[in-house]
């Protein structure tokens, strides 16, 4: 069983978000942070991502085995960041879009979780 904090806003319904790590994130990345319209993270992170890019080519021209080492480790954390923050992202999105936090269940899926949650 998984746990999963449930969201609900009338007209639009309720949504089951997966309490900690997303895979979906994860490995989907930017396409990910789109489909749950987080607008402005996916901004800043392709902004990072492109900065990460420009500064890579400048150390090479540089020669600069640190900088490189540092933005090796830049570019892996940006690709970890989503799978650790996301579901707390999408979560934020949600109260700033007008959804209510309901209550927190354990459910075998998103839509086990909605179903525990429907009497609202």
């Amino acid at each position: 069983m998984k746990t999963y904090a449930v969201y609900w806003l009338p007209p639009q319904g309720i949504e089951a978000i997966r309490t900690g790590f997303s895979w979906p994130a994860l490995l989907l990345g930017i396409i990910w942070l789109i489909i749950k319209k987080l607008w402005m993270i996916t901004a800043l992170w392709t902004a990072l991502f492109i900065l990460l890019i420009v500064a890579s080519a400048y150390t090479q021209k540089m020669n600069s085995v640190f900088l490189s080492i540092v933005i090796i480790f830049g570019n892996f954390a940006l690709l970890l960041l989503p799978g650790f923050k996301g579901n707390e992202w999408w979560a934020n999105n949600l109260k700033r879009r007008g959804y209510h936090y309901v209550r927190s269940v354990e459910a075998e899926s998103p839509e086990d979780a909605m179903k525990q949650v429907n009497g609202i």
